[in-house]
């Protein structure tokens, strides 16, 4: 919340967020994530979600988000804008190094946003 008039700001902006990722090393995951647009705008709890490619090579990673861990808030700077890391479950992989069922990862909420949003079709 930004109060209009005033210097104070209560959550990180958009544009504070890309900063802060693209000021990891180069070659990191945070300066990577950096560079790409929040695709998943609601809470992502429950939902499919292919995770963005570093390395397109090793592969495709689809999860299913289930519990979030808040970040501690930073002293005196805003509240991180996704400010949360994610338990989830991988649910399709075509990376061998992260298989259906072969255990669960923890992500950052910056990651899973910039991920996609995968539907699948039911027929009866």
């Amino acid at each position: 919340m930004a109060f209009i008039g005033s210097t104070l700001s209560l959550l990180e902006t958009p544009e504070q967020e890309v900063a802060r990722l693209a000021a990891a090393p180069e070659g990191s995951r945070s300066h990577f994530l950096s560079g790409l647009p929040v695709q998943v705008t609601g809470v992502p709890r429950g939902s499919l979600i292919e995770l963005p490619a570093q390395f397109p090579e090793n592969g495709r990673v689809v999860v299913v988000a289930y519990r979030e861990h808040p970040y501690a808030p930073i002293d005196d700077g805003p509240r991180l804008r996704h400010h949360a890391s994610w338990d989830v479950i991988v649910v399709a992989s075509t990376d061998p190094r992260y298989p259906v069922g072969g255990f669960d990862l923890t992500i950052s909420e910056a990651e899973l946003v910039r991920g996609r949003i995968v539907e699948i079709q039911v027929t009866p």
